[in-house]
């Protein structure tokens, strides 16, 4: 009954709070990814076989590994030092300037080295022009989220929103009525349709941003200015994302690509519960840093709504579990059901780290922010190096849950420090 009444009071706490309205609409961004995005590989899982759907999901986990590495945390960067910059015009194109280059020379040494860290997924160099596509599509991809992140630093995340839903609907009408065929198909439509709503969401910011469109130029000086900042959470967001961009990868080359398609839809599913509590740390990022006086409070505040919107769905996720597999196909809820239902068990310590971590991007105690990461991520991938080719999926969660409840237990110790 008490959870009735907290469901119920949520729309008003968004109404009346701007750290509950601003994460409201960051949590519906990521809502909309990740549910379109459900459809998408729903469709895909039944009209491929689940080898292609395992390359096709493991090419677009390349990419955003490339993405992940190139965007140099510019993007909270912008989040931080956008609204009080007296160059904002300047700062905006030099994000976006630096992150392509970036970008594209990153991604023609994953390209180059292809065969010998995923030699699965070497029919990307096949042929030049299917390298080049591939690189060039670096580009929109770290130009998207550097966009998002533009739209939350000027108080206006629901454009952010309507671009990534163009995005998602785009590439799934694109793969309903464009005759793809193969890995490489799925991976264009998707690309196809970032694309279009790059363009449409550049146009958008110019007129609603007030200071021009944002153009690719070069200002070090105001590169400087964020650098020291964004840098600590480039780091911790490359850890952050290792799961959904580096382990595909690992899946793939260790169990094979139809294991790494059960393991991407899984994680897939997982991940609309865990930007619950990433957007809320977001939101209060921007609410302390605005009102620093009302830190503490907030923080209270951030954690109970967290806690409020994902404990009662993980507990249906992971009831549900198979039946929301089998939305996918028989072998996926066969094959993935139990690795499901470990993921969502590490929720309580996942939702509590995330917004601790934006406790102390607000005080600057970036150690905390890149060394949180590096306990999980480093717990997570020597767990899955011991037990993958023996327990198979079970040992990336149970990787995951350890490296939490580790970071859990520090952060308790230095929660009001």
């Amino acid at each position: 009954m008490v959870w009735v009444v907290f469901i119920f009071d949520i729309p008003l706490r968004i109404y009346r709070s701007s750290l509950h309205r601003n994460a409201g609409f960051l949590i519906a961004n990521y809502a909309v990814g990740a549910g379109l995005g459900f459809f998408f590989w729903t469709v895909a899982a039944r009209v491929f076989p689940a080898a292609t759907v395992g390359l096709a999901s493991a090419t677009v986990s390349a990419m955003g590994l490339v993405f992940t590495i190139s965007g140099l945390g510019l993007g909270i960067g912008l989040v931080r030092f956008l609204p009080p910059s007296q160059n904002k015009q300047q700062l905006v194109g030099t994000a976006l300037t630096i992150s392509a280059t970036v970008a594209v020379c990153i991604s023609a040494v994953f390209l180059s080295g292809l065969s010998l860290w995923a030699p699965k997924i070497v029919f990307l160099t096949e042929t030049p022009i299917v390298s080049l596509i591939f690189a060039v599509s670096s580009i929109p991809w770290v130009w998207a989220s550097l966009i998002d992140q533009g739209f939350v630093a000027l108080r206006k995340s629901h454009f952010s929103l309507l671009r990534n839903i163009i995005s998602q609907a785009g590439k799934l009408i694109l793969l309903l009525v464009v005759g793809v065929t193969g890995a490489l198909g799925i991976f264009g439509v998707w690309a196809a349709a970032l694309v279009v709503s790059v363009v449409l969401a550049f146009f958008i910011f110019y007129k609603v941003s007030g200071f021009g469109f944002p153009t690719p130029s070069l200002n070090i000086e105001e590169f400087r200015k964020m650098f020291s900042f964004s840098s600590a959470n480039y780091l911790a967001g490359f850890l952050y994302t290792s799961p959904a961009t580096v382990m595909p990868l690992v899946v793939t080359g260790f169990l094979g690509a139809e294991m790494t398609a059960y393991y991407y839809v899984s994680w897939m599913i997982a991940t609309a519960l865990f930007v619950i509590p990433t957007s809320i740390g977001t939101s209060y990022l921007a609410e302390s840093a605005s009102t620093p006086e009302k830190r503490d409070q907030d923080f209270k505040r951030a954690i109970k709504f967290a806690y409020t919107l994902t404990i009662p769905l993980a507990i249906t996720i992971y009831i549900f579990a198979d039946k929301i597999l089998l939305l996918f196909g028989e072998t996926y809820s066969d094959n993935a059901t139990s690795f499901l239902r470990l993921l969502v068990l590490v929720i309580p310590a996942y939702a509590f780290n995330h917004v601790f971590i934006a406790r102390k991007n607000v005080v600057k105690e970036l150690g905390w922010v890149v060394g949180g990461n590096i306990v999980v991520t480093t717990i997570l991938f020597a767990v899955t190096s011991y037990g993958l080719k023996s327990w198979g999926l079970s040992a990336i969660a149970y990787g995951f849950i350890a490296g939490h409840i580790a970071f859990l237990a520090l952060s308790l110790t230095n929660t009001f420090r």
